[in-house]
């Protein structure tokens, strides 16, 4: 059975990085300056601000169409965004308490803790 781990970096769309390089006030709309976050709401809602903000402007939908994004394309990936934190956002309550009693039921073996995708610092 394949461990349960939680996203180190989450990605981008292919070609946003490039094609909003030179564009400081479209990254800023987009809120694509500074990382992605690795708590899952507010990485929800760093997509929603991209998409809500990407999709109605055609001068940025024209520079993803350059790196092969339609608008079909990001539609279906928001849409699969939506999809996919619904289920995520259902595990986050239930993967904390899992995190708490792992700790508390293994804390002298971070090894152990490790293997369950739980970073123990050394």
């Amino acid at each position: 059975m394949k461990k349960w781990t939680k996203p180190k970096r989450r990605p981008l769309p292919p070609g946003v990085a490039t094609a909003f390089a030179g564009d400081r006030a479209a990254r800023e709309a987009l809120g694509l300056s500074g990382n992605r976050s690795n708590s899952h709401s507010v990485y929800a809602h760093q997509a929603e601000v991209f998409y809500t903000n990407l999709l109605p402007n055609a001068n940025w939908m024209a520079a993803m169409a350059g790196y092969g994004q339609t608008e079909e394309k990001l539609t279906a990936g928001q849409e699969a965004t939506v999809r996919r934190d619904l289920a995520l956002g259902s595990l986050e309550p239930w993967m904390a308490d899992f995190y708490t009693i792992a700790r508390l039921a293994i804390t002298n073996s971070p090894q152990q803790l490790e293997m369950l995708g739980i970073f123990v610092p050394s």
